[in-house]
C-alpha cells in the first residue's frame, strides 16, 4: 500500500510530451463521442495494449502492474478540481511560511551594499517543483506539435 504522505521512489515520467499528448486527446475524445472509452484501468493495460503510450512514459520497474490509472473529464456541467499530492503540498507551504530574511534574500538597505546581484532561492529540491519540459523552448515545433506537448505536459504534470 503506497503512503500518500511520502513520495514514490520511482515515479511514472513523461518522456515524450508529444506522443503522451496525441493519446490523451484520443481518450479525451473518445469520452466525448460516446464512444465506449478503450482507456487503460491499469500499468498492465498500458504495457499491454498502449505501445505507444508505454513508449511516451518511463515506467519504472517497481510500479505494478496491477497499480490503477483514473481519468479524470470535466465537461460544461461537471468542474473538475485535482488535489496534489500531500507530499508534494506539505514542503511548498512550510518553503512559502519562509521570511525573505529566512532564504538570504538581503533587505533593501542590504542590497544597496551589495556589489554583486544575490540570487533569489528556487523553489526547494526533492521533486517538488515543477521542471518546465525542453519542449517550451523548442521554437521549431509547429503549432500542432506544441499543442500536444502541451496536452502531454498539463495532463500529466497538472498537480501531481
Amino acid at each position: 500500500m503506497v503512503n500518500i504522505n511520502e513520495p514514490i521512489a520511482d515515479a511514472l515520467k513523461v518522456i515524450d510530451f508529444e506522443a503522451f499528448g496525441r493519446q490523451i486527446v484520443k481518450w479525451a475524445l473518445q469520452k466525448d463521442e460516446g464512444v465506449v472509452p478503450a482507456r487503460p484501468l491499469t500499468i498492465g493495460d498500458i504495457r499491454a495494449n498502449f505501445s505507444n503510450v508505454e513508449d511516451a512514459l518511463s515506467i519504472p520497474a517497481n510500479v505494478e502492474d496491477t497499480d490503477t490509472i483514473e481519468f479524470i473529464q470535466g465537461r460544461e456541467n461537471h468542474h473538475v478540481f485535482v488535489l496534489p499530492p500531500i507530499y508534494k503540498l506539505l514542503p511548498m507551504l512550510d518553503y512559502l511560511e519562509k521570511t525573505p530574511a529566512d532564504l538570504g534574500v538581503p533587505t533593501a538597505d542590504q542590497s544597496a551594499e551589495v556589489q554583486s546581484p544575490t540570487p533569489i532561492p528556487t523553489v526547494p529540491s526533492g521533486g517538488v517543483g515543477y521542471a518546465i519540459p525542453d519542449f517550451y523552448q523548442d521554437n521549431t515545433l509547429s503549432e500542432e506539435e506544441r499543442f500536444m506537448n502541451r496536452v502531454g505536459d498539463y495532463s500529466f504534470n497538472g498537480c501531481r
